[in-house]
């Protein structure tokens, strides 16, 4: 139990620019030649084609070049690795 700082600390709000190459998180719609996962986190529409709603996911796969969004969604687009 000695390695919990239970301590208040300031939140961190932002990953840091070296994180991007192996994580990283945005409100971007769009592919982004690489893996990701988008979790809508609000309103509702559709995303090629699949109804969406709030706490709904989706898988991107790296090879898309285009994902069709509609509606009024709000979508975290969390990114894997980039390839080497």
């Amino acid at each position: 139990m000695g390695a919990l700082d239970l301590r208040a600390h300031t939140p961190i709000r932002e990953l840091p620019d070296a994180a991007r190459e192996f994580f990283w998180a945005d409100e971007h719609p769009e592919p982004a030649g690489r893996f990701a996962v988008w979790i809508v986190l609000d309103g509702s529409g559709s995303v090629d084609g699949a109804a969406a709603r709030r706490g709904d996911c989706f898988v991107v796969p790296a090879a898309a070049e285009q994902v069709e969004v509609s509606g009024g969604l709000r979508i975290l687009r969390c990114l894997g690795p980039q390839a080497r």
